[in-house]
């Protein structure tokens, strides 16, 4: 049974796949990691293929914060020719600095305990 990737305008949640948590990167669908604009776009890191259907590359310096990056990467791939410029960012440990229910709930424990100590 060959795989069928989702339609060209869809990314998954990224979470979902299995890339590193640790690194800024982007990633767009496609299956070609030799894809021309997508290797200018992310020069000079190399290019990467995840789940078969999405290529994803590590963020070099040029690319500086989330609008930014989405932005500059989008407009490289039109530059580049490339039809499909859907992008997605993931940055570096960014849900490990949300604060979680758990977390606002114990900030407001201890505040509140040391406003009657």
């Amino acid at each position: 049974m060959a795989l069928i990737c989702p339609a060209n305008n869809s990314i998954p949640a990224l979470e979902s796949l299995p890339l590193p948590k640790d690194i800024n990167y982007v990633i767009t669908p496609g299956d070609n990691p030799k894809d021309k604009a997508v290797v200018a776009c992310c020069a000079p890191n190399s290019v990467n293929l995840v789940d078969s259907c999405y290529l994803w590359c590590e963020t070099s310096s040029q690319y500086s914060n989330k609008s930014d990056t989405l932005s500059q990467f989008g407009g490289c791939l039109r530059q580049n020719n490339r039809t499909t410029a859907i992008t997605a960012f993931h940055e570096a440990g960014a849900a490990s600095r949300a604060p979680t229910v758990a977390g606002v709930a114990v900030a407001a424990l201890v505040a509140g305990l040391m406003c009657f100590a």
